[in-house]
């Protein structure tokens, strides 16, 4: 009880207090554990969530994470290309038609009536 003394200031810890890393878990995944990913991975909307927390977790399995990261990558890559495709195959589709009522608008007027004559036996409704 001689070391007590309540009116000496406590001496401060500058000591640096790091946080433990993440532990990566670098074994093997079994059949089960694949299977387990892939039906999850099988789900609208939750396949994309669980492709990013996956993704971007520090902790977890070392292959499911490549795995997760390597997806998004081809995701990314095919939905920008498919948005060119799209894009493309739309202007062209515009100008096609656009061009076609312009020059002749009476032209997709016969369209429709030969349609018409053809499967409707000529019936007018």
């Amino acid at each position: 009880m001689e070391d007590f003394q309540p009116n000496e200031p406590s001496k401060p810890d500058f000591t640096p207090h790091y946080d433990k890393p993440a532990v990566s878990d670098a074994s093997v995944m079994g059949f089960g554990d694949w299977l387990i990913t892939l039906i999850i991975l099988a789900i609208p909307c939750v396949n994309i969530i669980m492709l990013i927390v996956w993704a971007v977790s520090g902790s977890g399995n070392v292959n499911r994470r490549n795995f997760c990261r390597a997806s998004l990558v081809v995701t990314v890559i095919l939905s920008v290309l498919a948005s060119i495709l799209i894009a493309t195959l739309g202007a062209a589709m515009f100008t096609l038609f656009s061009s076609a009522a312009y020059q002749n608008p009476t032209a997709v007027e016969e369209l429709f009536e030969e349609y018409n004559d053809y499967y409707n036996d000529g019936i007018e409704y």
